[in-house]
């Protein structure tokens, strides 16, 4: 339920009718007489109706529900707004439907039939992506819908200059890359632009965009002229003569050196960790680190963190982790939810499955249980200082972050908790098909290519050698978590968010 609507019948109970007739004075900050605060969003601007404030599809928007500003007309419109709030939630608001006479309908109106006369006197490359995006956006999942937002976004604001080789650093005139006729777009000018997109910084310093990430940024433009083309708007596709990227990983800039400045360069680590393959990038937790790292945690988190490394969850299936799919019996999880941008929605993949329960990782819910009880509306795994359902991976990044800190680790995402189990199940012997059921991959292709380095063979007793492997590891995980557990929750002020950008989007993780 949205948040706000359980407040908003709160306030309902605390007037008595006669006081519902009462009217609120222009500009009131609380209700005639008490102390009660007027909820955010909602004010009095005239004495013929009460303001609400909303954002809807990123514009914030004002509408005035008439009538006089009575006490009970204040409590109507903080209704009203909370209706309008669940229903842009659930994705099913009409604006139409709710303000039947708002004037913002009637604007908007008016500026689509301006921009369709617009199109139609000249197809420009900005405009040619926006239609693309309008048709696009329907056909595809939550996450791509954002992220084929952002790349158009990002195209738009380009410098034109991008598309000449006489101006390899992209300074230009000032003009737009959205603002040139996609008439004049040519194979030149798209190949000079996806150059100069590999030489613009990655996101870990040192590095340039991979021409996997510049492939994804170009598939806006390369569906908009696609269209124009079907359209017959321009008659000739300029896409036709480039050659398309291959995917290469990234380049770094500390090593651009010459064959000659490296005859004597120190032999690369055979054994590491780290480890990536088609922009995939692994690196898991070796069993000293992670004794380390669950060294520095206690109470809930911990259980968490147990859980994640033996079970290899996405981080979306673990935060929207409920009691309700446990069964205790089988020992196994269903996972037939997660939790991405905000939104719930099926795995990925669309496909829901069943995990079987190693030793720790059952351990990790018998002392989860005895800790919060099934508190936190059902949720599993919940923040302990709020006691509400995770949000996002944001705070479990930052408070996993400082525990690495405290053991002397390296710090990577705590994604890579599902890696280490990959590899801890691979280099143990558990069957690859079983392993890449138990991870909800689509097949196990991609499990042999990314993770074929910790492979040692084939194992038809699924789930059985790697107990008998680690059972030493996991009576010792039993007794931290027990003797944790007698501690509680870490008693600390709350956590600020860590800021993990794209490369925190879970939804393009292996």
């Amino acid at each position: 339920m949205p948040r706000g609507i359980p407040k908003a019948k709160a306030l309902s109970l605390q007037f008595k009718r006669a006081e519902l007739d009462v009217l609120v004075p222009k500009g009131a900050q609380n209700f005639p007489g008490t102390a009660i605060p007027i909820p955010k969003g909602v004010s009095v601007r005239s004495f013929t109706g009460v303001q609400i404030e909303f954002t809807y599809k990123g514009i914030r928007q004002y509408e005035t529900i008439g009538g006089k500003p009575t006490v009970g007309h204040v409590q109507a419109a903080v209704e009203k707004r909370e209706r309008v709030l669940q229903l842009i939630g659930l994705g099913s608001f009409s604006y139409e439907t709710e303000f039947p006479e708002s004037r913002s309908i009637h604007v908007r109106a008016h500026a689509k039939n301006a921009v369709e006369k617009e199109i139609q006197a000249i197809e420009t490359i900005g405009t040619a992506l926006d239609s693309w995006l309008l048709i696009a956006k329907p056909s595809v999942g939550i996450n791509s819908g954002v992220d084929y937002t952002r790349y158009t976004n990002r195209l738009k604001l380009l410098p034109s200059s991008t598309l000449s080789s006489t101006d390899i650093e992209g300074n230009g005139d000032g003009a737009l890359l959205g603002d040139i006729p996609a008439s004049e777009l040519t194979d030149v000018g798209i190949t000079c632009l996806q150059g100069w997109l590999l030489r613009q910084p990655g996101q870990k310093a040192g590095t340039t965009l991979s021409e996997k990430r510049v492939r994804n940024l170009m598939t806006p433009l390369r569906g908009a002229i696609e269209r124009l083309v079907v359209a017959g708007i321009i008659q000739r596709n300029p896409f036709d003569n480039v050659k398309p990227l291959k995917g290469k990983k990234s380049i770094s800039t500390k090593n651009r050196a010459s064959v000659m400045d490296e005859l004597d360069a120190p032999l690369p680590i055979l054994d590491g960790i780290r480890f990536k393959e088609n922009d995939i990038e692994v690196e898991p937790f070796s069993s000293d680190e992670v004794a380390a790292i669950l060294g520095q945690l206690s109470g809930s988190f911990l259980n968490q963190m147990v859980f994640w490394l033996w079970t290899g969850l996405r981080t979306g299936e673990l935060i929207a982790l409920r009691w309700s799919d446990v069964d205790w019996d089988g020992d196994h999880v269903y996972i037939r939810r997660s939790l991405s941008r905000g939104h719930m929605k099926l795995p990925k993949f669309d496909k829901k499955r069943w995990v079987k329960l190693s030793v720790p990782a059952r351990k990790a819910l018998e002392e989860q249980l005895k800790l919060t009880g099934k508190s936190g509306d059902g949720w599993i795994f919940t923040n302990p200082y709020t006691k509400n359902m995770w949000a996002n991976e944001s705070k479990i990044c930052s408070r996993f972050k400082k525990a690495a800190e405290l053991a002397g680790v390296t710090y990577r995402r705590p994604y890579n908790c599902r890696h280490t189990y990959a590899s801890v199940m691979l280099s143990s012997g558990e069957n690859p098909l079983y392993v890449a059921e138990q991870m909800g991959h689509a097949d196990w292709s991609m499990l042999i290519k990314v993770y074929g380095r910790w492979m040692k063979g084939v194992d038809l007793l699924a789930g059985q050698r790697v107990a008998k492997m680690h059972d030493s590891h996991w009576n010792s995980l039993a007794a931290l978590l027990e003797s944790r557990h007698a501690v509680g929750d870490d008693v600390e002020t709350e956590i600020e968010s860590v800021d993990e950008g794209e490369h925190g989007d879970e939804e393009h993780e292996f």
